[in-house]
């Protein structure tokens, strides 16, 4: 099979040979807006400070969760005021592909973003000893802790995700200037 990259803007089964011909793919675009800035240090830190993973009603509306703030739907300072924050500002400030749903991961942005997202997540877990148990129970279609993260990807509940990063062979250099956690005996 030929590798393949999106590069459709329509839908996410929207995909096209990587060919040598540029008609056939776009390339790569960028269009940084303003007046937003990206996140900082103390939004990083104050998205931690959440405690809850998720709330009802599971979705982009959920105020006051570590989920909906670090997927930037609320303001990471108090949990609430709809708008562009975290993950999100980041896709929107790059603009270009990074605001398509079928095209952010052809940016290579992408990635070190989203490794960003991912520490943010391993620091959350490390804080207050979360981990897949800790997924809550819901009856919200594709949000439940056995759902699958997205139908076009292989077969892996949600609540996998909620593994600190051991468990799936990695850590971060800087976890050893992370304030102790809780659930880690003291050494």
């Amino acid at each position: 099979m030929a590798e393949k990259v999106a590069c459709g803007d329509s839908t996410i089964y929207s995909f096209c040979r990587q060919a040598v011909d540029p008609t056939q793919r776009y390339q790569l675009r960028r269009a940084p807006k303003g007046p937003w800035s990206l996140p900082t240090e103390i939004d990083f830190t104050e998205t931690v400070a959440w405690q809850e993973y998720d709330v009802p009603p599971f979705n982009t509306t959920s105020k006051k969760c570590f989920r909906s703030i670090a997927e930037g739907f609320m303001d990471p300072r108090f949990g609430v005021n709809e708008g562009q924050f975290m993950h999100n500002l980041v896709h929107i400030t790059v603009g270009g592909h990074m605001q398509l749903l079928t095209m952010a991961s052809n940016d290579p942005i992408f990635y070190v973003h989203h490794a960003q997202i991912d520490r943010m997540c391993a620091k959350w877990q490390w804080v207050h000893c979360k981990s897949s148990v800790d997924y809550p129970e819901n009856d919200v279609p594709c949000q439940g802790p056995k759902d699958n993260i997205y139908a076009s990807l292989p077969p892996k509940p949600l609540d996998l995700y909620l593994n600190p990063p051991g468990y799936f062979g990695y850590s971060y250099s800087d976890q050893a200037l992370w304030e102790p956690s809780p659930c880690q005996p003291a050494s």
